[in-house]
């Protein structure tokens, strides 16, 4: 109910109907004004029926032909002209309401649909109605028997002849071929353009021909060129918006698609870059293995941006795949290497007294954000210990200056490997012969002290020192 009252959402052929059955109604109605003689307000009426008909054209479609109908056979009668009726008027009258008027009130109460109104309200002949004679049967996406039942009221004047003229028939059955035939072709073209593809076009194919025979307007008449180019064009427009709809569709979950991948090797890539702004001292190996990974990430973005099909994108995201395991195998045998290394330089430098914390071994990483976040606090803990080791270091040189004058070597570190140069500093002779110097000076101080309330003190103190002088030579001993 909604959709006749027209206030639903309509359908491109909705569209079609509605303003071919406006066009039509206004010259039928004028066909009617004429037989009944309204004139005196003709234009008032007109107005009224071309208002009616855009807003109510299921209702006025059917009013409309109905009134043509009584008004075309019984004119005389309503204006009380004649009292009398033919059997040839009840013939055409019965003709015209079966196949003007019922077959399209069959398809519009049947399929919702004023395609047959179309054709039968265009085969009345007034001024540019003829060209519409195709509308009805070309609409795409209709059920076929709807554009089959739409194609019957053609019928009418090959009927409405063989009535008038039975004997002529008779005598020349041969001429109904060309009209049986034409109609033939028009069931066809109306079964031909309901298909749901582009190919459904090829209904211009019988079209053309069927209505020239049908109708008897010929091959080169102007009817039949622009009633064919009209129903091309009604079922062309929606079948072509639908395959530029189906292809902006198909480009749209493409892209769809490769934007999903793109993001996943962008998101990759800005977690190394996190890792690379996440030390300030990286090792030189993890750098290049960094930037390898981050070479790989990008040549597989690069492929997946020339992608245009779906089998290409799939294929790009199955090496996608393989690479980012790549990448991850790549950063977790990185990592794991570098805190092995830490963990053997520290083992080292412990040994010369130095106290430097190792770092466990992590689980299986991979390029996630919590993994790098795990990598970022790997690599920070390795900086920060280096640095409080330098510093340490650094500060015992210094003090060592103050205490016996000279200059020494300064522990100079670029990354965690820079730490194995602490026995550089602990075996320079000169600082070793210093300490030996020092600690020797500190144990004839003790001895002479006078430390009588604390005599065990003075033995405890003698006995570290003496202790400190036969050890290895070490940072310890050094401090």
């Amino acid at each position: 109910m909604l959709r006749i009252l027209g206030l639903s959402t309509v359908t491109f052929n909705d569209i079609v109907e509605r303003i071919g059955i406006t066009i039509l109604n206004t010259f039928v109605f004028y066909l009617i004004s004429n037989a009944l003689n309204l004139h005196s307000f003709f234009y008032f009426e007109e107005g009224v029926v071309i208002i009616l008909s855009a807003l109510l054209p299921y209702i006025l479609a059917p009013a409309i032909t109905l009134l043509y109908v009584v008004s075309y056979n019984f004119s005389g009668m309503i204006l009380g002209q004649t009292n009398t009726i033919t059997p040839t008027t009840i013939e055409t009258f019965g003709i015209m309401l079966i196949l003007l008027f019922v077959i399209p009130i069959i398809v519009e109460v049947k399929f919702t649909s004023l395609q047959g109104f179309l054709t039968s309200e265009s085969l009345l002949g007034v001024f540019i109605s003829p060209f519409l004679v195709a509308t009805g049967i070309s609409e795409k996406g209709r059920d076929p028997k709807s554009n089959v039942l739409s194609a019957i009221p053609v019928l009418y004047s090959l009927v409405l002849k063989a009535v008038e003229n039975y004997t002529g028939i008779l005598s020349e059955p041969v001429s109904l071929v060309y009209p049986i035939v034409g109609f033939i072709l028009l069931i066809v073209a109306s079964i031909l353009f309901t298909r749901g593809s582009i190919l459904s076009v090829l209904g211009i194919i019988p079209l053309y021909p069927g209505i020239a025979l049908a109708l008897g307007y010929g091959f080169l008449s102007i009817n039949t060129i622009i009633a064919s180019l009209l129903g091309l064009l009604v079922n062309a427009l929606p079948a072509t918006l639908n395959h530029l709809m189906s292809s902006s569709q198909a480009k749209s979950i493409l892209q769809k698609e490769k934007n999903e991948v793109i993001s996943q090797v962008e998101q990759k890539i800005m977690l190394i870059n996190n890792i690379k702004g996440g030390s300030a001292n990286l090792p030189v190996e993890l750098i290049t293995v960094l930037s390898e990974m981050e070479s790989q990430l990008k040549a597989e973005m690069a492929k997946m941006n020339s992608c245009s099909t779906s089998e290409c994108i799939a294929e790009a995201y199955r090496n996608f795949l393989e690479v980012s395991n790549n990448v991850d195998k790549s950063l977790n045998d990185a990592i794991f290497k570098i805190v092995i290394d830490y963990n053997n330089v520290v083992t080292g430098i412990r040994k010369l007294g130095v106290n430097a914390e190792e770092i466990q071994i992590p689980p299986s990483l991979r390029l996630t954000e919590q993994d790098v976040n795990t990598v970022i606090r790997i690599l920070n803990t390795i900086d920060r210990n280096v640095y409080l080791t330098t510093s340490r270091i650094n500060q015992i040189v210094e003090g060592l200056e103050k205490t016996l004058g000279g200059k020494y070597t300064r522990l100079l570190v670029t990354d965690f490997k820079s730490l194995e140069k602490v026995s550089e500093v602990v075996g320079n002779e000169t600082m070793r012969r210093s300490a030996e110097e020092c600690l020797a000076m500190q144990a004839d101080a003790v001895r002479e002290l006078k430390m009588n309330p604390f005599s065990d003190e003075k033995i405890a103190l003698s006995r570290k020192l003496n202790q400190v002088i036969i050890e290895t030579f070490s940072m310890d001993k050094l401090s």
